[in-house]
């Protein structure tokens, strides 16, 4: 049985680095699929999203259309209120049932906070997490330049 990726974020924009990141965790970790899950109103930014929710969700969904392994799931944007990882976790859970292999994928600046994500210590129990580390420029330039 496949692992199911689930790429949470808010995607605002969604871009190349979001679908190269999904296809190389998806074939790494031999996910099927991969849903990218955006976010509604997520309690612990600080910030409106740049564009619309419906904006968003179209560039999504026109940006995930040519891998046949990609999904969108619109529920966090249909939710009324903050949106919580637990919730839609733990309602994936329950759809998916207890044997279905969750995972989780998301960056080392989000993961950085997870101690202040909603009944985050729970959330390990749902699903298993996998972290994709950025590298930053300056780490990048330290590194080849003397």
């Amino acid at each position: 049985m496949a692992a199911i990726g689930l790429f949470g974020g808010t995607f605002d924009p969604v871009h190349f680095g979001h679908l190269r990141l999904a296809t190389e965790l998806g074939e790494a970790f031999h996910l099927e699929p991969v849903i990218f899950l955006p976010a509604g109103l997520p309690y612990h930014r600080g910030r409106e999203a740049h564009a619309t929710d419906d904006q968003r969700l179209r560039m999504l969904k026109l940006a995930t259309q040519r891998d046949a392994r990609f999904d969108v799931d619109d529920r966090e944007m249909r939710r009324e209120g903050p949106t919580y990882t637990y919730d839609t976790l733990a309602e994936i859970r329950k759809e998916r049932g207890p044997d279905v292999p969750l995972v989780f994928l998301t960056g080392s600046d989000a993961f950085q906070k997870i101690d202040t994500w909603h009944r985050w210590t729970e959330l390990f129990d749902l699903a298993h997490f996998v972290i994709a580390i950025r590298a930053s420029i300056r780490s990048l330039t330290t590194s080849f330049c003397p």
